[in-house]
């Protein structure tokens, strides 16, 4: 019977993969075309997998997460350094990430809605 608590490699793969390929960069993949699969699938053989199979190894050796893998190895000063450093990215990610997906966004509705405004209003006037 499989533990549903756990992280699979392919998971875990997947999950590096998302946190690293951004909307910001499809842009950049579009105009690359079709070579830009062979810009993706050498970084993925070369760092993704072995980061997953770091990851997976270090999740089923040791309880915890970050703090306690680095705590482990190199003590308590630099296991919370990692986690900070984990955290401080995240605290500056998200907020810069978030208007750049939100404008986005409201960029491809105004798209899809502008028409259905024009269709209703030009009538009416």
């Amino acid at each position: 019977m499989e533990n549903k608590n756990r992280i699979t490699v392919t998971q875990l793969a997947i999950m590096t993969t998302v946190a690293v390929a951004s909307l910001r960069s499809l842009p950049a993949m579009a105009t690359a075309g079709w070579s830009s699969i062979t810009q993706w699938l050498i970084p993925a053989i070369m760092f993704f997998v072995p980061t997953a199979l770091v990851g997976a190894e270090l999740g089923t050796k040791f309880k915890g997460g970050v703090f306690e893998w680095v705590k482990e190895a190199y003590g308590e000063r630099l296991g919370f350094l990692a986690v900070w450093l984990q955290w401080i990215q995240n605290v500056v990610w998200y907020p810069t990430s978030s208007p750049w997906s939100q404008g986005r966004l409201l960029i491809s509705l105004v798209w899809i809605v502008y028409p259905i405004l024009v269709f209703i209003l030009v009538p009416l006037s």
